[in-house]
């Protein structure tokens, strides 16, 4: 486990050393390798607090040219900020607050479709094509607890709202 220890941790090691060296350098060598952990995680925890600060001052709603769709008493918006998005995704208890940061990033749109009473969650996918031209197609469509959308009314409207977004 030393020497183990020792080469990932570029540190000297000889097989020769006593066993009470061996011990005091599995010490040493155990204390760097915790130390190294902790600063890379504090490290890693820092960017990522700087990262969920500039994504949530992201708002979308400039980007796309319409949010709300409304048809059959079915409306379906745009999810256009990273905290209604992580929402969605705890109140319908599937994944969506996964690609929260893809939303915010233009690579991925979040869409919560509802009657009042049903509510869904359509995944689209986005790809740059340039500045100004993106093509838009859906990834997934899920209700609460990823159950299957099975309301025709939904369906349609999910397929009209990537029509309009690919028109932008």
């Amino acid at each position: 486990d030393t020497k183990h220890m020792a080469t990932r941790l570029q540190c000297p090691f000889n097989e020769k050393w006593s066993l009470r060296k061996m011990e005091e350098k599995h010490t040493e060598y155990s204390s760097l390798q915790q130390r190294t952990t902790e600063q890379r995680r504090i490290e890693y925890d820092k960017d990522y607090v700087e990262r969920l600060s500039k994504l949530k001052a992201v708002d979308l709603s400039v980007f796309y040219n319409q949010t709300v769709w409304e048809k059959d008493g079915v409306t379906a918006t745009i999810l256009t900020t990273y905290e209604r998005i992580v929402e969605e995704g705890s109140e319908m208890h599937h994944c969506v607050a996964g690609y929260a940061e893809r939303c915010m990033n233009k690579e991925y749109a979040a869409v919560s479709i509802t009657d009042g009473t049903l509510r869904t969650t359509l995944g689209v996918y986005i790809v740059s094509c340039d500045d100004s031209t993106y093509n838009f197609s859906e990834s997934q469509h899920y209700g609460k607890y990823n159950s299957l959308v099975e309301d025709e009314r939904f369906i349609s409207l999910a397929k009209e709202v990537i029509t309009s977004l690919n028109k932008m």
